[in-house]
Formats: structure tokens, sequence, C-alpha cells
């Protein structure tokens, strides 16, 4: 299980000592979008980034007719964080409801995310989607495991899981576990081959 850092067994059992909830990891590249005096910002990994690119591969028309919408909703205090899911990396998926599946929403004043119940909210009022819910309460590291299994998205095996802390007061902790054989590849990693789409789920 690992966050920033690969968790000791002692930080493990004390994440593991309240109730969790959990989602599937979804296997995209990591998209930030927030408000700005000029219109929204796109960042990545901490730097910003232009729509498009094959690092983003249709984001600037699939922007277009969420654009007015995003802008009121985020204003410049909140920041949309999720998993554009164009391209192919290590698992393909496709099932997806949409290109982009949000993860988190930060408010930059309180300097906290978003809950996921406050999050989903959100989602619904402007009309995005969040990575797939896959369950919460209390688990050990077998029943965590256990979940990783086919995925939402797709028929392939699912990446892995984020849980996250489910207490409504303390700290916001949160974890992620990938499969055992997951393996992400250096010598051949997606941004050097030819790419794959990802497919949307039919909508009938």
């Amino acid at each position: 299980m690992r966050d920033d850092k690969v968790l000791d067994e002692a930080e493990r059992d004390e994440f593991l000592s309240g109730p969790l909830h959990v989602e599937e990891k979804i296997d995209g590249q990591n998209l930030g979008i927030s408000g700005g005096e000029d219109g929204l910002l796109f960042q990545a990994r901490g730097s910003y980034v232009q729509p498009g690119g094959r690092h983003f591969r249709g984001l600037s028309t699939w922007i277009e007719p969420r654009r007015r919408r995003l802008a009121s909703a985020l204003g410049t205090e909140l920041v949309l964080f999720g998993e554009w899911c164009a391209i192919t990396h290590s698992v393909s998926y496709d099932q997806l409801p949409d290109w982009f599946l949000i993860f988190d929403v930060y408010e930059k004043t309180a300097g906290r995310f978003w809950d996921p119940e406050m999050r989903d909210a959100f989602a619904d009022e402007v009309g995005l989607f969040t990575v797939p819910f896959l369950a919460v309460g209390d688990f050990t590291l077998d029943t965590l495991t256990g979940l990783i299994q086919r995925s939402r998205v797709g028929h392939e095996q699912m990446e892995g899981v984020v849980a996250r802390s489910a207490a409504s007061t303390g700290p916001q902790r949160r974890a992620k576990l990938v499969r055992p054989d997951f393996v992400q590849q250096i010598d051949r990693h997606w941004m050097t081959e030819q790419h794959t789409m990802n497919r949307l789920r039919s909508s009938g």
C-alpha cells in the first residue's frame, strides 16, 4: 500500500484501523482543472499544460461544451482532479462513461480535499463522472486486496484500488494498493509506443 511512500507495517495497521472508502484506481493521465482570470487552467503532475498533444488527446474537443459550466462552478477556489482516459496506458478500458473521471476536488482556502459525498455532488452538478466506487467499511489487507477484480469500466483486471479514511473527523489519509502483477513498464512505456484509444460504453 502506498501514497507518496510505501507504508511500513505499523503505518499500514494504523491506516486499516478505521473505516475506509474504496474506489477503483484508474490507469489514466492525471489531470487537474482549475479556474483563473483568463479562464480554465490545466495541470499535470504540478505543471500547467495545454489541452491536446499525445498526453491529452481529445481534451480540446471535450472541454469546449463544458468550459463555461466548469469555469462557473470552479471559480478561483476549487481544483478538480481526475484521470484523462482517452489513451490506453497499461490497462485497456472499453466501458468508460466519459473520457475524464474525477477522483478529487480541492478547496484552496480550506487547504483540504472534499469528502467523496461532496465530490460526487459536485460531479453531478457539472455533469461529469467519478472513478468507480467499490465499497466502504472496515478492511484487512486481504479483504482490500480481494476488491481488485475486473475493472468496472472495462473487461481487464483493474490496476488496483485507492482507499481513503471514511471517518468524519481526523486527518485525511489515503493509500493505494496495486495488484501484485501490475508493472509500470519503463523500457516499453505507453508514451513511447503507438497509441491505442480506450472506448466509451455504448449509450444503448
